[in-house]
C-alpha cells in the first residue's frame, strides 16, 4: 500500500517551528478617551492588507482600526511564563473606533516543545486548571499595567481570571519547509495544529466534525498549496509552507510576521463584530435588569430604548462586514466566513434586534395604556361639561324670557332637520 503524503514527509514536519498568538481583548473605560501615551501608532503593514478588498484597506485609513505597539524600543516587550516555559512577545494593541480594541501576543518553539503552549492554552480545558492561575495572573497583571495608563481595561474582570484566555480567541500556526500536494494533508496537519500536538502526531477526533477547513489556492504550474487552516470556536489554526525558516530568533521572529500578519488581521475584524455584539447585548441587559429591580425608572425609557436601537442599526449598517466585502479573492472570503460562524456573530445580531423589538413592544403597550387612562380622564371630564351645558340651558330656558324660548325652538327644529336630512341622505347610499 502506498504511503500518503503525510506519512512521507513526517520528518520534515518534526523539524517544523510552532507558534501562537493570544487575542485578548481589551476596552475603553467608560467616559474617558484614549490616551496613547506609551504607545505609539503604526500604519498596517501591506502583509496585513494583503488579500483585503479596496473597502477595508479605506476604512482602515479613514480610522475605523488604529495599530500600537509600545514606544519604547530600547525594552522591547517580553513575559516570561515559568509554569510553561513559554516567553510571550510582540506586543500590539488594535483598537477600533467603538472604544473595543485587541491585545496580541507572540509564543514561538520548536516543534518537539509544543506541549509548552499546549500547558498554557490547552484548547478546549483553557482556564480549568488551577496550575495556569499564576501564569494567568502574569499576563493580567503585565497587560493592564501597559494599558492602564491609555484609560483602557481588559474586558474580562480580574474576579473571572481563571478564564481569560476562555474569553480570548487564540492563533495557532506551524510553518514547515515543504509546499503540500493533497488538502488531506492540510487537513491533518492543521488538526494537530488545533489540538496543539506534534505535527506528525497521527491523531483522529470524530468530535471535531464541526471544525471548517479552509486552503489557499492550488499553484497551476506545481499542483502544490501553500497553506491550509482549521476554524473553530476556541481557535483559528494555521499550517504554512516557509522556503527559508531561519535559525536566528530576530531573522524567524521576522518571517512569522510576514506570514502571519494577513491572517493574524483577518481573525481580528472578525473577532471586533463578536464583541460588539456582546457589548450590546450586555447594554440591553443592564437596562432591563436595572429597571426590574426599580434601581431606574428611565432605563427602558423611549429614549433608552431609541438610543440601542440606533446603536444596533448603525453596527448593522456600518460595523458588520460581509465576507464579499473582506476580499475579492474566495478562499479569503471562505475563511472569514467560517470564523463569522464560529462566533455566531449573526446570530447574535439576530437575538439584539429581537430584543429591542421586544422591549420596543413591551414599551408601547405601556404608552398605549397611559393614553387610555388619559382618553378616559378627558372623557370623563367631557362628559361632566356636557351634563352642565345641558343644566345650565334648562336653567336659561326656565328663567328666560319669550324670545329665548323661540331662538331654542327654532334651532332645535333646524338641528332636527338636518338630522333628518342626513339620515335620509345616508339610508338612500346604502
Amino acid at each position: 500500500m502506498d504511503r500518503t503524503e503525510f506519512e512521507l514527509n513526517k520528518e520534515i514536519y518534526k523539524s517544523g517551528i510552532r507558534g501562537t498568538y493570544l487575542i485578548i481583548p481589551v476596552l475603553l473605560k467608560e467616559g474617558c478617551a484614549f490616551n496613547p501615551d506609551g504607545l505609539i501608532e503604526q500604519e498596517l503593514s501591506n502583509s496585513e492588507l494583503d488579500d483585503k478588498s479596496k473597502l477595508i484597506e479605506k476604512r482602515c485609513k479613514d480610522g475605523y482600526v488604529k495599530k500600537y505597539l509600545l514606544s519604547d524600543k530600547q525594552n522591547p516587550f517580553s513575559l516570561n511564563l515559568p509554569n510553561e516555559n513559554v516567553t510571550l512577545r510582540d506586543f500590539q494593541l488594535f483598537l477600533f473606533d467603538n472604544g473595543i480594541g485587541f491585545v496580541t501576543m507572540l509564543a514561538l518553539c520548536e516543534n518537539k516543545d509544543i506541549g509548552n503552549i499546549y500547558a498554557l492554552v490547552n484548547t478546549g480545558y483553557v482556564g480549568t486548571d488551577d496550575e495556569n492561575s499564576d501564569s494567568y495572573s502574569l499576563i493580567y497583571d503585565k497587560i493592564s499595567g501597559i494599558i492602564s495608563k491609555n484609560n483602557l481595561k481588559i474586558y474580562l474582570d480580574k474576579d473571572s481570571i481563571d478564564l481569560l484566555l476562555n474569553e480570548s480567541y487564540i492563533f495557532n500556526f506551524a510553518l514547515t519547509t515543504k509546499r503540500f500536494e493533497n488538502l488531506d494533508t492540510l487537513k491533518i496537519l492543521s488538526m494537530n495544529v488545533h489540538k496543539q500536538i506534534e505535527m506528525e502526531s497521527d491523531f483522529e477526533d470524530a468530535s471535531e466534525a464541526d471544525i471548517n477547513y479552509t486552503s489557499g489556492a492550488r499553484d497551476v504550474k506545481n499542483k502544490t498549496y501553500r497553506w491550509g487552516s482549521c476554524i473553530s470556536s476556541l481557535d483559528i489554526s494555521f499550517v504554512y509552507a516557509c522556503k527559508d525558516i531561519p535559525k536566528d530568533e530576530e531573522e524567524l521572529i521576522s518571517v512569522v510576521k510576514d506570514v502571519t500578519e494577513c491572517d493574524l488581521f483577518l481573525t481580528i475584524l472578525a473577532m471586533i463584530q463578536k464583541y460588539t455584539c456582546m457589548r450590546l447585548n450586555e447594554a440591553i441587559h443592564e437596562s432591563l435588569y436595572v429597571s426590574m429591580r426599580g434601581e431606574h425608572k428611565k432605563a427602558t425609557s423611549k429614549s433608552v430604548i431609541q438610543n440601542l436601537k440606533r446603536q444596533a442599526l448603525e453596527f448593522r449598517a456600518f460595523g458588520t462586514l460581509a465576507p464579499s466585502q473582506i476580499s475579492r479573492w474566495n478562499n479569503v472570503c471562505e475563511t472569514y466566513r467560517y470564523l463569522l460562524e464560529a462566533q455566531g456573530v449573526e446570530e447574535a445580531l439576530e437575538e439584539i434586534e429581537q430584543k429591542i423589538e421586544l422591549i420596543n413592544s413591551d414599551q408601547q403597550q405601556k404608552v398605549e395604556k397611559r393614553q387610555n387612562i388619559v382618553s378616559a380622564i378627558i372623557a370623563i371630564f367631557g362628559l361632566s361639561s356636557i351634563i352642565a351645558s345641558v343644566m345650565q340651558v334648562v336653567e336659561y330656558i326656565a328663567t328666560g324670557s319669550s324670545n329665548m324660548l323661540i331662538s331654542f325652538a327654532i334651532s332645535s327644529v333646524i338641528i332636527l332637520l338636518v338630522l333628518i336630512y342626513w339620515l335620509t341622505s345616508y339610508f338612500k347610499e346604502k
